[in-house]
């Protein structure tokens, strides 16, 4: 698409308005476009969604459980295998194997009641991954060490987004951003 359409990286939307002939937005970095078409792609916590539908609590349900996802080396030797340990009161971490054999894709999570978090601070998210993980067994406390340096540290609640309809005028909404399964569906 790069030859009919401009991208724009590093920015967010943060105002739209639907006209007849198209939509405006409104951009993080102070910017504003016409665009004939705005496809929501950004997530279970859609922006995009929020600005056209109305506030994620309508849509987003959790499902009592928090996830994390991060690389970490493989210290355990996996060649080829997925492993996953549970324990009380609801634990989980798990190991599968990645295109490089010393590294290792990586998840932790644990069940909860909803949390209060900012979902931009990644140290915070952190902490409470420590605090409800830590000393649980097998390589927990090694992965906690690995989610601590980890670049691509991901962490969210367990939730599915259920809506009626994915469109609205010019303003489409797709994958997890209108109809997000939740990580326990696959």
């Amino acid at each position: 698409t790069r030859d009919r359409a401009e991208h724009r990286f590093g920015t967010r939307i943060t105002e739209l308005a639907a006209r007849d002939d198209g939509v405006d937005a409104t951009l993080t970095d102070g910017s504003s476009l016409r665009a004939d078409l705005v496809v929501g792609a950004d997530g279970p916590h859609s922006a995009v969604r929020r600005l056209t539908f109305g506030p994620e609590e309508q849509f987003f349900t959790p499902l009592g459980g928090y996830h994390a996802w991060f690389t970490a080396p493989d210290h355990v030797g996996l060649d080829g295998w997925y492993l996953m340990y549970q324990a009380p009161p609801g634990l989980n971490a798990s190991m599968r194997p990645s295109h490089d054999p010393a590294i290792a894709k990586a998840g932790l999570a644990f069940r909860s009641e909803p949390l209060t978090y900012d979902r931009r601070d990644l140290d915070a998210q952190r902490r409470i991954l420590v605090e409800r993980m830590a000393g649980a067994g097998w390589c927990t406390d090694a992965l906690l060490a690995a989610a601590a340096e980890a670049d691509d540290f991901y962490f969210d609640a367990f939730g599915q987004v259920r809506m009626d309809t994915w469109s609205r005028g010019r303003v489409t909404l797709v994958g997890d951003a209108g109809y997000c399964a939740s990580p326990l569906s696959g």
